[in-house]
């Protein structure tokens, strides 16, 4: 397949089969868990960055930004993903989401989105 990572990414939902999605079982549970697994590799990638570990200590500098960047996409993968097992539509739920924020924000008085 060519393409960015996002074209790929949806292709890849697009082309999966309801057999596929029904017999993935319990696998759906595993997909949402590997959340918390790209999160730790987020944290590792920032501590690394900023040459620290979690409570502040020195420590030295392993990973960059842009290997932060990385594991934020994988992330987002991850969890569009295990959004689209759950739901048959990733997408069509982001973008209900997305409404429903833009909405809420839209309609506080102390909010000046021009």
């Amino acid at each position: 397949m060519s393409g960015d990572g996002a074209t790929v990414v949806e292709q890849q939902l697009q082309g999966r089969v309801e057999e596929e999605i029904t017999a993935a079982g319990d696998i759906r549970l595993l997909q949402v868990l590997a959340i918390s697994g790209d999160m730790g590799a987020i944290a590792t990638a920032v501590y690394g960055a900023l040459g620290t570990g979690p409570r502040g200590e020195a420590a030295e500098i392993t990973h960059t930004w842009e290997d932060v960047e990385a594991r934020l996409g994988l992330l987002i993968l991850t969890a569009a993903v295990a959004l689209d097992d759950l739901t048959g539509d990733a997408w069509a739920t982001v973008d209900e989401r997305l409404r429903f924020l833009v909405a809420r924000v839209a309609a506080r008085p102390d909010m000046n989105l021009s």
